[in-house]
């Protein structure tokens, strides 16, 4: 949502009209508050189409084909949901940013790309496809000397932004040996794609997010000030704006027990017609907040009223939404 001016602010504080501000709303996850804003996806977007140019250029060289490669996404993940999307065995190298903070990132070959790139490597013709194994001792040196090269490029494209000295510091086949940070831990997950004759592969960059730190928290642009002016005039804001939250509204429902009747009875519905569930008067109903099931409980009356006495907590009724990063398609 585009930020308030300080006019806007005191003419909703004063009772003023709407200010008209342009809006976007958008899916808030509170597990993993995003923290990349916009004008920083975009320099991200960019810093990675320039690192593909560089990767397609010196493919291209190295292997003496024609190469296309592609950014597919860059995201915020979390390192978990980065091992989930490994293969098996992978291909995974683990690398030394040489960033003040010492991070570390993860540059994993899709299996099938790191066995045309290494056949193309020794001279094949890279048109079978290589078996799904995990790569020899020699392959991996290989290969190695291949991901020094691109680690030249990465520096290049972060060097505005990020200044690293990249550095190759160990190989691992199996996923759950990469330890370069804790499984809840913030990543940027960059996902690039790999075309050269009848191969296509998936190249993926693992950077913990600690490495774009102050990237990320550099002021841009006009920020909302801190309200300014005496205690007390700062003490009615916040109760104007405290009000106003509390006393937003959020419809609340109760959906009893499933029950069934026949079409007959539907057609024979009229004003005042009684039917019977079959449930008990004593069964448990659902408490629906904004749609979504929040408590069960009982029905009952206090004072003249109809009342539900809350008895538990609803199950989770809906998986915890992810952005587990698709070698294969775009996050959404």
């Amino acid at each position: 949502m585009d930020g308030l001016t300080q006019q806007d602010v005191d003419s909703l504080l004063k009772g003023g009209a709407k200010a008209e501000v342009e809006s976007e709303v958008v899916p808030y996850n509170f597990r993993r508050p995003p923290r990349i804003s916009r004008e920083r996806q975009t320099v991200l977007d960019a810093m990675h189409e320039q690192l593909a140019v560089g990767v397609q250029g010196l493919l291209s060289t190295r292997l003496r084909r024609n190469m296309d490669v592609g950014v597919v996404s860059v995201v915020q993940a979390t390192f978990g949901e980065f091992l989930l999307a490994l293969g098996t065995p992978c291909a995974s190298f683990v690398i030394d940013l040489g960033d003040e903070r010492s991070s570390q990132a993860v540059l994993d070959f899709d299996p099938e790309l790191a066995a045309y790139l290494v056949d193309r490597l020794f001279g094949g013709t890279g048109e079978a496809p290589g078996p799904r194994r995990a790569l020899t001792t020699l392959e991996q040196g290989v290969l190695g000397d291949l991901v020094d090269r691109i680690l030249g490029q990465l520096k290049a494209a972060y060097s505005d932004v990020v200044p690293v000295v990249p550095e190759r510091a160990d190989f691992e086949s199996v996923a759950e040996a990469l330890q370069i940070g804790g499984r809840g831990d913030n990543v940027l997950i960059v996902i690039l794609e790999i075309k050269g004759g009848p191969s296509t592969g998936y190249l993926t960059l693992c950077v913990l997010l600690t490495a774009f730190e102050r990237f990320l928290h550099e002021k841009t642009g006009p920020q909302l000030a801190t309200p300014r002016g005496r205690p007390e005039d700062i003490a009615q804001a916040r109760l104007y704006i405290d009000g106003h939250v509390r006393a937003a509204g959020i419809p609340v429902a109760v959906r009893l027990p499933e029950f069934r009747i026949s079409a007959l009875d539907v057609a024979l519905l009229r004003e005042g017609t009684l039917l019977e569930t079959g449930h008990s008067a004593t069964s448990e109903v659902e408490l629906h907040v904004n749609g979504r099931p929040l408590a069960v409980g009982h029905l009952g009356r206090q004072q003249g009223y109809v009342g539900l006495r809350v008895t538990n907590w609803a199950p989770a009724t809906e998986p915890t939404p992810t952005t587990s990063p698709s070698r294969r398609k775009r996050p959404e």
